[in-house]
């Protein structure tokens, strides 16, 4: 009996169990990297496993087996059981006015957990905590312990730059699981940089003023959600992911499809540009207002474009 290949079975099997039950609602944020902390046990276990083998013990084959489903078992228990502690979220206010700052850069990357970005929540009614955070930038991080949550801020130009992760184990990766939501006020300019790796993203820039968009999907999904005020430029790269983007109802826009590996779904106004240059697949939506520009460079990816329902009378 090969025990090896019955552990990781076994181990595939009980983390699968985990993270479905977090997706669906079950289990708190932050599972993986709680899990993650324990990782010295799976050495243990594949160990254990290879003595099974050597010493062709059935009995301790199949505890070995046993004892990894049941140490998931008990870490989905315990999570299901301390749900205020591993929710607590991390929370950064950064003050746009003392240094003065009139513009945002955003680099974020998330590795099996989630981004959120919108403007801040608007309204006559709000207290003086309100106030004062509708003219700040405010990072919200949960999942993750208090160290994995920093991140570095910078102001020069009067352009603030927010980076996320501050530091990570591996490069190119971010902490696991983290669910990171980032809150700007309206109508601040932005250029945006993300990586998500596994990991879904919600961008909504329809109340701010984005300049660059470029985002990288790894085996994750994106909706991003533009107005009027449009940047001239979105850039879909990466493999083996999902994209959204919801336009206004109108305006032109030109998309280039650089690898014929992916797949599309566009509005009816958009046709196809015949005597494009290389192998790039041109659409093109007709138009007034400011030319945008998506371009999408991936193996895998399928890119799907919406217009904004027209106004009535519109």
């Amino acid at each position: 009996m090969i025990f090896g290949r019955l552990l990781i079975g076994a181990i595939l099997v009980g983390i699968g169990g985990v993270l479905l039950a977090s997706q669906l609602g079950y289990l708190p944020s932050g599972v993986m990297p709680w899990f993650l902390q324990f990782w010295p046990a799976l050495l243990v276990l594949f160990g254990l496993a290879l003595l099974a083998n050597a010493m062709k013990n059935v009995v301790l084959g199949w505890l070995t087996a046993l004892l990894a489903i049941g140490a998931i078992a008990f870490g989905g228990w315990w999570l299901a059981h301390n749900k205020a502690a591993a929710g607590t979220a991390h929370v950064a206010r950064h003050a746009l006015d003392r240094p003065p700052v009139e513009a945002l850069t955003i680099r974020a990357r998330t590795f099996g957990g989630r981004l959120s970005l919108a403007a801040a929540a608007a309204g006559g009614e709000r207290d003086s905590v309100s106030r004062a955070g509708a003219r700040s930038f405010e990072a919200s991080v949960r999942g993750v312990s208090e160290k994995d949550a920093e991140h570095l801020w910078s102001v020069g130009g009067r352009t603030g730059e927010f980076v996320w992760p501050r530091r990570v184990l591996i490069p190119n990766t971010a902490p696991i699981g983290a669910e990171l939501e980032l809150r700007a006020p309206e109508r601040t300019p932005l250029r945006l940089k993300t990586e998500t790796i596994l990991s879904g993203a919600d961008l909504d820039l329809t109340r701010l003023r984005p300049e660059s968009c470029d985002i990288a999907i790894m085996s994750g999904g994106v909706r991003l959600h533009v107005g009027a005020s449009a940047p001239g430029k979105i850039m879909i790269r990466g493999a083996l992911g999902a994209a959204e983007i919801l336009l206004p109802s109108s305006g032109p826009v030109r998309v280039e499809f650089l690898s014929p590996l992916t797949a599309r779904s566009l509005p009816d106004d958009f046709l196809e540009h015949v005597g494009g240059r290389g192998k790039a697949k041109i659409w093109i939506a007709e138009g007034k207002g400011r030319p945008l520009l998506i371009v999408v460079d991936g193996m895998f990816l399928y890119v799907k474009i919406k217009r904004a329902p027209q106004r009535a009378g519109g």
